[in-house]
């Protein structure tokens, strides 16, 4: 069976070039031969082009979904919940999502052979608690802050996540809720405290996508770094920030590599 990954990317144009980098990270560092598909506004002539117009698609299988006309950070942010839309999402063996800010460094193979339960998502963690600011602030209950610390439950990273095609009815059950209520509003990080919410109370994730990912590219070492995908996580929306860092990351990652 086939593997696809997944991007979520509107409002801001230039992350089209974000995109390119992790794109090309993933095919040609990770070695990926599978499918993509992209979440965005298919009436914006722009994104469509750009994407026809990446030279490392070229000749790839590639999945265009509609996010449903809005185009601002915060549904940029949560689209990516949209996954349930795809129909022929069944065939795959396994589903990873991607942030545009994300580089891959090795073969990526062992993050989708990953999952092997169809109830959990796969996710990585930071060094901070659930319930702290960026990871459910008020959707957490105090009770439930003070029982995170005491049983060490990190706060998951929305950034990646890599799950079999039967998670994705819970999918369709977050955009709904997120989208009806807004709770976005009262939460930093837009859908990431949403979603370290809704798989506490449900429990339904396992944090072993953790060996796999390092989710402080801003500070980490080309020469030395050990993590499959690197990720440059921080201020959502920062574009030149990102771009800088992503650029300055690969070029000495590739020159590494061939010394």
């Amino acid at each position: 069976m086939q593997n696809l990954i997944y991007y979520s990317i509107s409002n801001n144009p230039d992350y089209v070039k974000l995109l390119e980098l992790s794109v090309d990270s993933v095919i040609n560092q990770g070695g990926y031969e599978g499918e993509f598909a992209f979440m965005l506004d298919i009436h914006d002539v722009f994104w469509r082009r750009s994407l026809n117009n990446l030279p490392v698609l070229q000749g790839k299988n590639c999945y265009l979904i509609h996010n449903g006309g809005t185009q601002n950070l915060e549904s940029s942010s949560y689209n990516k919940f949209l996954i349930y839309k795809m129909s022929n999402i069944h065939r795959y063996s396994s589903v990873l999502m991607l942030d545009c800010d994300i580089l891959c460094t090795s073969d990526i193979q062992p993050v989708l052979d990953l999952p092997t339960d169809n109830s959990r998502l796969y996710i990585s963690t930071e060094k901070e608690y659930m319930g702290g600011l960026y990871w459910g602030h008020d959707l957490f209950t105090e009770e439930e802050k003070k029982y995170c610390i005491n049983n060490n439950l990190h706060g998951c990273n929305g950034g990646s996540y890599v799950f079999k095609p039967q998670f994705v009815h819970h999918f369709q059950k977050m955009f709904t809720e997120l989208t009806a209520k807004g709770v976005y509003t009262n939460t930093p990080c837009i859908e990431q405290p949403f979603l370290n919410h809704y798989l506490f109370k449900n429990n339904l994730y396992d944090t072993s996508l953790t060996q796999y990912v390092d989710n402080y590219g801003y500070y980490s070492n080309p020469m030395d770094t050990n993590k499959t995908l690197v990720h440059f996580a921080g201020g959502p929306g920062s574009f030149e920030f990102k771009h800088k860092k992503m650029i300055d990351f690969k070029d000495k990652f590739v020159v590494e590599s061939y010394l």
